[in-house]
């Protein structure tokens, strides 16, 4: 896939994750299953990409040997 067409997905993806937070009225987000929500989609979520994503990072820096 192109980068360009990669970081479209991803902004879309990001303003879809925002409007549906916007949604929520306060009671609903300060819930245990808003906490919840935020907690795995946003720290949970981002972390296992970040752990497929980790070793790639460390091997393109490596020497060529």
């Amino acid at each position: 896939m192109p980068w360009a067409e990669l970081r479209h997905r991803l902004e879309v993806s990001r303003q879809r994750i925002r409007a549906a937070s916007h949604e929520l009225d306060q009671a609903a987000f300060r819930s245990a299953d808003g906490w919840d929500w935020t907690y795995w989609d946003l720290a949970g979520h981002v972390r296992s990409h970040l752990a497929m994503v980790a070793p790639w990072c460390v091997r393109t820096g490596w020497e060529a040997g």
